[in-house]
């Protein structure tokens, strides 16, 4: 019951977020696993344990692919150039230690063993989805106010994205322009790459 309970309750985050992509089925099949294994313990399914083995296999295809590419993109950086090009120039530029807004290339917190700067930023985009704010139990209720809260709040000394801007605010948006003026006031560019997607700024006063 805890576990179909629990995955009820992944399931459920997925539609309320308004996106589902097949990489988040790595939160669910663990718990159909244990599930599988628990009917498969209890002997209440009269399949041969080499048929639901198999089974088993089958239906956590999937996740298996999905935890497969973490170490396949350390044994393979050419698959993961940018991000791995990104950490490069970070430790060749003695940034690698600072606090870092990843609005892409997120992968790299886990590379440099940091944590994103806010829950919002574990991936850059929920920034743009001001209706997930109330479940990080932050009192900001804008993604205007949550951007000024990382750029002016947190103060990170570096920003990374694949674009001139932030890719999830279009141009013209209040978004847009305030992340434009802060970084020409405050940073200024230290590695471009329009080939590869790579713009990287660090503060100026630090």
């Amino acid at each position: 019951m805890m576990c179909s309970a629990i995955m009820a309750g992944t399931v459920y985050t997925f539609f309320s977020s308004g996106i589902i992509n097949g990489h988040y089925l790595v939160q669910i099949y663990p718990f159909v696993l244990m599930l599988i294994f628990g009917i498969i313990i209890q002997k209440s399914i009269g399949l041969p344990l080499t048929i639901a083995a198999l089974i088993v296999i089958f239906v956590s295809i999937e996740s298996l692919l999905e935890y497969s590419r973490l170490p396949n993109a350390i044994q393979n950086p050419a698959e993961y150039r940018a991000t791995f090009k990104v950490l490069d120039e970070l430790k060749q530029s003695g940034l690698d230690r600072e606090k870092i807004f990843f609005a892409d290339y997120h992968i790299a917190y886990w590379l440099l063993h940091q944590y994103p700067l806010t829950k919002s930023t574990t991936h850059p985009s929920n920034l743009a989805r001001p209706y997930l704010f109330p479940y990080y139990n932050d009192s900001v209720q804008t993604s205007l106010e949550e951007l000024k809260h990382i750029l002016d709040g947190i103060k990170p000394g570096v920003i990374v994205s694949e674009t001139d801007g932030l890719k999830f605010f279009p141009k013209g948006t209040l978004e847009d322009a305030y992340f434009r003026n802060v970084v020409n006031k405050e940073f200024q560019m230290i590695y471009k790459d329009s080939v590869n997607r790579i713009y990287m700024w660090a503060r100026q006063t630090r």
